[in-house]
């Protein structure tokens, strides 16, 4: 029997080719006669987009016999499938590794996984997983000893001009040049990424508004709080538009309703048909914001899954995440509301006691 690599966990699985869809049996990652179904209304044909408006994969057309005769010669290989998601996906990553000198320690083994489309993806670990420097080499901040990062269809390696372009970074430490004001570093920004003159003050004009720093936009960065400096790394990542937005930790420090703003405009961007991918610890957050979420534990991707849409993952998100990092405690889920008692609750005991001891009173009054 035939046989085909999955792209998106590697995989290699039976082809019955009497089927018009198959599907992985690692991920459930669906292909349609050796076609990627990766999107509802894009067919991918070895690096060409087919367009097609079907809305569920299984009824998607067959294609031309003119276009079946090329590809029935072979299986793509991963590399060749690789190339075909060019136009579908955000991100692809593929067995990444990275070794820091003078270290034999391996801070990210063997990772893959892609972002889609209009998702908001959670990358979630302890620290030391692994998180942020799987970002910075996302992001072409640090080099790494194998795999590919493909953003937009572009490799951060052999063509990291046009992949940064595509892409907005928030870091975790808001690093800026303090002396320069709000709006002189976001244009210093949006001269890096040659942002026309007035589409970038129409797009500060909307994101100093929205996130409530219209007051502080003029003033030098070093006199921002914590939260107005996150925001103004925020709005810099913002100004050129991109497809990938990229936050490591967004939410440290920030009051509630900068985190509201910043969630809101999360959810916006998405529905554009763009993408966020963000790490976490926060896990009530991931759950109620993330269509996916990944977790990794020293270096390697244990566990993929989708919350949206799925109860049951996400109401099992904290409990799978410690086991999976080796800190499930069965004490973290007992339900200490349910089971007080007076000994473990001094304030009770005393209001007990002060019961018992005016019962004798009262009736001492009743029987007078």
């Amino acid at each position: 029997m035939k046989k085909f690599k999955c792209i998106m966990c590697g995989a290699i699985n039976d082809l019955d080719e009497s089927k018009q869809v198959v599907e992985c049996t690692k991920c459930g990652e669906k292909y349609k006669n050796r076609f990627y179904v990766g999107s509802e209304t894009t067919l991918v044909k070895a690096g060409i987009p087919v367009e097609n408006k079907a809305e569920d994969p299984k009824t998607l057309q067959e294609p031309e016999a003119s276009e079946t005769e090329e590809v029935n010669e072979h299986l793509y290989s991963a590399d060749e499938m690789a190339a075909s998601l060019r136009q579908d996906s955000m991100l692809v990553v593929k067995s990444l590794k990275k070794i820091y000198p003078k270290s034999d320690r391996v801070a990210v083994d063997n990772i893959s996984f892609s972002l889609r489309p209009g998702e908001i993806f959670g990358f979630l670990g302890q620290n030391g997983a692994g998180k942020s420097t799987t970002i910075k080499c996302l992001t072409g901040i640090l080099p790494f000893d194998s795999g590919s990062i493909t953003v937009c269809g572009y490799d951060i390696v052999k063509d990291p001009i046009k992949a940064k372009m595509n892409m907005g970074y928030v870091p975790d430490n808001h690093s800026v040049y303090e002396k320069l004001t709000g709006r002189e570093y976001v244009n210093y920004v949006a001269d890096l990424y040659k942002v026309p003159s007035d589409v970038r003050h129409e797009r500060l004009t909307k994101f100093a508004k929205l996130f409530k720093l219209e007051f502080a936009i003029d003033r030098q960065i070093k006199s921002y709080s914590h939260g107005m400096k996150q925001k103004i790394c925020i709005i810099a990542a913002l100004i050129h538009d991109p497809k990938l937005w990229i936050l490591d930790e967004p939410m440290m420090g920030l009051d509630p309703q900068s985190t509201a703003e910043i969630i809101a405009y999360m959810r916006e961007h998405c529905a554009k048909g763009n993408t966020v991918f963000f790490s976490s610890h926060n896990l009530d957050l991931v759950k109620k914001l993330c269509h996916r979420v990944a977790i990794v534990n020293e270096g390697r991707l244990i566990d993929l899954f989708d919350l949206a849409g799925n109860e049951e993952n996400k109401a099992n998100l904290e409990e799978r995440f410690f086991r999976i990092t080796g800190t499930y405690d069965e004490r973290l889920f007992e339900d200490y509301v349910a089971q007080e008692s007076a000994d473990m609750r001094p304030d009770l005991q005393k209001s007990d006691a002060l019961n018992i001891q005016s019962e004798p009173a009262q009736e001492q009054l009743g029987n007078e």
